[in-house]
C-alpha cells in the first residue's frame, strides 16, 4: 500500500544512516510477518529514486541460489559491475586466473568483490535483506564487513533480520516492532475495509478496522489473511461470528484458515493437500545433497497422480494454489532466478512463518491440527505408501527402469531419489509418536502391514533394480549404508512395539535387510571394502525374494563408470 513505509524514512536512526557522510551500517529487526521484506524492496526503490547506488540482496531459507554467501556476493559483484563498468577490467585477470566457467568459488568471488570496491570511489549502499535465512549470517557478515573496510568510497551497509546474536557491532539498531507498525497498518486495513462493499459504510466496518488493528499486534501478515478471511464471508452476521473468535498470532490464524477451507472441501481436495504438505519439504527425507529445501514440480504431479487413481492432472500447479493457500505458493520459473526447470512452476511456502507453521506441526497433538496436517504425525509411513505405488504401479518408473537398462550409464535420474527415500525414511524409522489416537493407530497400522508386504515379496524388485544400477554405476556406497543403517535398527527395539502389527513389519524388516546388506556387500563395487566381509544369511537360498536380489546384483555388478 502506498505510504506504508514512509515511516523509516522519518525514523531517526534510518535518517541517520541513510544522510550520513561516512561509511556507516545499519540493521533492522523485526518479527516474522512484520514485513521486513516489503520494507526492504521499499528502501532499494527510495535509493534507487533518489539516484543513489545500491547493490541488494534476498535471502531465503529454502533455496539454494538464495542462501548461500557465494551467491550472494556473486550477485552483488554483478550489480557493482553493472553500475560501473570500468571495474571490468580491474577483475578479469581474477577470473580468467580462475580457469573456472563460471564465478562458484567464495574464495574467488569474495575476492573480485573486494578488489571492485576498493577500486571505484562512488558512494554505494548495500542493503541484505533476511540475514538470518542465509545459509551462514556470520560468514556472510564478515565478508561485507571486510569489504566495507576496504572500500574507496562511502559503503554504508543495511540488513534486515529477525531478532539474532550475532558477533557485530552496527552503527544503527532499528527495532521493527508493533509500536512502529501500528499505525501503518490500521491505514492499511482501513484502505482495504473501504474497498469492501459489504463493510465501507457501517459500524461493522469500524469495528473491523479496530480488532483486526489490535489482534495483528504490529503483523503485516496476519492482517492481511484475516483480511482476506473476512472479505470471503458472505454476510455480516459471520463476519461478526469471526470477530468473536478472532486468533491470536499468526499460528492460530493459520489453523483457523485451514480449517474453514478444510469444511470446503471435496474428500479428494482433502488428499490433494495432505500429500502435498508431505512432500514439499524434502530436507525432511532427502539426504543434504538436495539443490533445494522444496519437492521439484515433477515429484510433486507424480504424488499427486497417486492421490488420482494414477490418473495425471489437468492442472496440478493450479489444485495446490487452490488447495494449500495460504501456506503454500506456486510461483512461474520464468519469474523464478537461476532455477531451471522444464515444468515451469515452483512450490515452496507462502512465507517463512507458513514453513515455519507446517514443519512445527507434526510435533503437536491431532487435535490440535487442521487435517491437512494430521499426516504429518506419521508422514514417513505415508510417503512410503506413495513411493510403493511409484515402484509398482506408475509407468514413470517402470520407464526410467527400462531406460537404465538399455543405458546404465545415463544421468537421468527424475524423481527416483524422492521416492527412494520415501522409502527408507520408512525403513529407518524407529519411533512414532507416543500419544497416537485410535484412529492413526489404525492407519498406522494399515500403513505398517502394506510396507511389511512389500518388502516381503517381489513387488519391491523394480525398485531393488533401480537403486542396484543408480549406486553401482556411480561407485555410491551410500545404498549399503542405507542399508546397514537399516538392518540396525530393525535389530532394535525401537519405541514402535506399542503398535501390535510392528511386531510383524519389524520381522520383515529384519529378514528384508540382512539380505540387502549380503546382496549389496557381496555383488556392489568395492562394497567389500567398506564393512565386514559378506556372510551368506541362514536359509537364504530358501527365500525366493533373495534369490532374485542377488540375481540383480550379479546382473550389474560389473557395471561402472
Amino acid at each position: 500500500m502506498p505510504g506504508s513505509c514512509d515511516w523509516i524514512l522519518e525514523a531517526p536512526q534510518a535518517q541517520d544512516c541513510l544522510n550520513s557522510k561516512y561509511t556507516t551500517t545499519m540493521r533492522i529487526l523485526g518479527r516474522p510477518g512484520t514485513g521486513k521484506t516489503v520494507l526492504a524492496s521499499f528502501l532499494v526503490k527510495y535509493l534507487a529514486e533518489h539516484n543513489k547506488n545500491v547493490l541488494y540482496f534476498f535471502c531465503k531459507a529454502g533455496e539454494t541460489e538464495k542462501r548461500e554467501t557465494t551467491h550472494v556476493l556473486r550477485t552483488l559483484l554483478s550489480q557493482l559491475l553493472h553500475i560501473d563498468e570500468a571495474l571490468y577490467h580491474d577483475v578479469e585477470p581474477l577470473y580468467t586466473k580462475s580457469g573456472r566457467a563460471t564465478a562458484d568459488s567464495y574464495v574467488d568471488v569474495h575476492a573480485a568483490l573486494l578488489l571492485a570496491l576498493s577500486k571505484t570511489t562512488r558512494a554505494m549502499f548495500i542493503l541484505i535483506d533476511a540475514v538470518d535465512e542465509s545459509q551462514d549470517a556470520e560468514n556472510l557478515l564478515q565478508a561485507l564487513f571486510e569489504v566495507q573496510h576496504v572500500a574507496g568510497g562511502r559503503l554504508t551497509m543495511l540488513f534486515t533480520s529477525r531478532p539474532m546474536h550475532l558477533p557485530f557491532s552496527f552503527d544503527e539498531d532499528l527495532l521493527f516492532d508493533s509500536q512502529t507498525t501500528n499505525q501503518p497498518i490500521q491505514k492499511y486495513v482501513d484502505h482495504r475495509v473501504l474497498q469492501m462493499k459489504t463493510l465501507s459504510d457501517g459500524v461493522l466496518g469500524l469495528i473491523v478496522v479496530r480488532q483486526i488493528t489490535r489482534a495483528a499486534d504490529g503483523l503485516w501478515l496476519y492482517a492481511r489473511l484475516m483480511l482476506d478471511e473476512i472479505e470471503r464471508l458472505p454476510s455480516a452476521a459471520l463476519i461478526q461470528r469471526h470477530l468473536r473468535n478472532i486468533p491470536h498470532g499468526l499460528t492460530q490464524l493459520y489453523t483457523q484458515i485451514l480449517r474453514s477451507k478444510e469444511s470446503t472441501f471435496t474428500a479428494m481436495d482433502l488428499r490433494f493437500g495432505q500429500q502435498v504438505l508431505l512432500w514439499f519439504d524434502i530436507s525432511d527425507y532427502l539426504p543434504v545433497f538436495a539443490n533445494t529445501f522444496y519437492v521439484d514440480y515433477e515429484t510433486l504431479v507424480l504424488v499427486l497422480q497417486k492421490v488420482n487413481f494414477g490418473q495425471p492432472l489437468f492442472n496440478p500447479a493450479e489444485l495446490v494454489s487452490n488447495v494449500c493457500s495460504p501456506l503454500m505458493r506456486v510461483d512461474d520459473f520464468q519469474q523464478v532466478e537461476g532455477i531451471p526447470s522444464i515444468h515451469g512452476y515452483q512450490i515452496s511456502p507462502a512465507h517463512h512463518t507458513a514453513d515455519q507453521y507446517i514443519r512445527e506441526s507434526q510435533n503437536l497433538p491431532a487435535a490440535n491440527l487442521p487435517l491437512m496436517l494430521r499426516p504429518r504425525r506419521l508422514r514417513q509411513l505415508h510417503r512410503c505408501a506413495t513411493s510403493i505405488w511409484y515402484f509398482t504401479a506408475c509407468e514413470t518408473s517402470a520407464t526410467h527402469l527400462q531406460n537404465l537398462c538399455d543405458d546404465p550409464e545415463r544421468d537421468s535420474y527424475g524423481s527416483y531419489f524422492e521416492m527412494a527415500y520415501g522409502i527408507w525414511n520408512a525403513l529407518h524409522l524407529d519411533r512414532l509418536p507416543t500419544d497416537l489416537n485410535e484412529p492413526e493407530v489404525m492407519e498406522a497400522t494399515t500403513l505398517l502391514q502394506e510396507i511389511a508386504n512389500y518388502i516381503s515379496s517381489e513387488q519391491c524388485l523394480r525398485w531393488i533394480e533401480t537403486a542396484i544400477i543408480i549406486n553401482y554405476v556411480g561407485k555410491w556406497s551410500k545404498l549399503l549404508l542405507n542399508a546397514e543403517t537399516g538392518l540396525t535398527i530393525a535389530k532394535g527395539n525401537g519405541d514402535l512395539t506399542s503398535i501390535p502389527a510392528f511386531q510383524a513389519y519389524q520381522d520383515a524388516r529384519t529378514s528384508f535387510m540382512t539380505d540387502y546388506v549380503y546382496v549389496l556387500q557381496a555383488t556392489g563395487p568395492d562394497y567389500h571394502l567398506l564393512g565386514n566381509p559378506s556372510v551368506m544369511p541362514d536359509g537364504f537360498h530358501t527365500r525366493p525374494l533373495a534369490v532374485k536380489m542377488l540375481e540383480i546384483g550379479q546382473k550389474w555388478q560389473g557395471v561402472h563408470r
